[in-house]
C-alpha cells in the first residue's frame, strides 16, 4: 500500500487513553484521515465513516461482545483492529475477537506494525 492509496481513508481510533490516542493520531494523520472517539456510543455515531476502526479491546469488553457483531453487521465495509494488552499466563485472548475482528495487535504496540497490519487488509 502506498501513501496515497490511504490518504483518502479513514481510521477511526477508539481508545480511552489520552497518551495513546494522541500518539497513534500523530503518527497516522499523515497516512490516514484520523478521527478519534473515546466511547462506544461515538464510535456508533462515527462508523459509517470509517475504512478502518482500531479500537482498544477494553472498549468491546466493557460494551459485550455483542458490540463487535454489531459493528460487523452495520458496516462490514469497516476493517476492524483490535488493540489487546500482551497476553500473559493468567489472561487468554477473547476467542470471539478473531471472528468479529480482521486482526489483532497487541499493547504496547509499535504503530510501525499496525500501520503494516492495516496495509495488509487492504491488499
Amino acid at each position: 500500500m502506498t501513501l496515497n492509496d490511504v490518504q483518502e481513508k479513514t481510521l477511526l481510533i477508539a481508545e480511552e487513553d489520552d497518551d495513546l490516542c494522541n500518539c497513534l493520531a500523530l503518527f497516522f494523520s499523515d497516512k490516514f484521515n484520523v478521527k478519534i472517539v473515546k466511547n462506544s456510543t461515538s464510535i456508533k455515531d462515527d462508523l459509517h465513516l470509517a475504512d478502518f476502526l482500531l479500537i482498544d479491546a477494553d472498549i468491546v469488553d466493557n460494551t459485550g461482545i455483542e458490540f463487535l457483531r454489531s459493528i460487523k453487521k452495520t458496516c462490514p465495509q469497516t476493517m476492524v483492529v483490535i488493540m489487546q494488552s500482551i497476553r500473559t499466563k493468567n489472561s487468554e485472548e477473547h476467542p470471539l475477537y478473531k471472528n468479529y475482528s480482521d486482526a489483532i495487535v497487541y499493547k504496547p504496540c509499535d504503530v510501525n506494525h499496525i500501520f503494516q497490519v492495516i496495509s495488509q487488509l487492504t491488499e
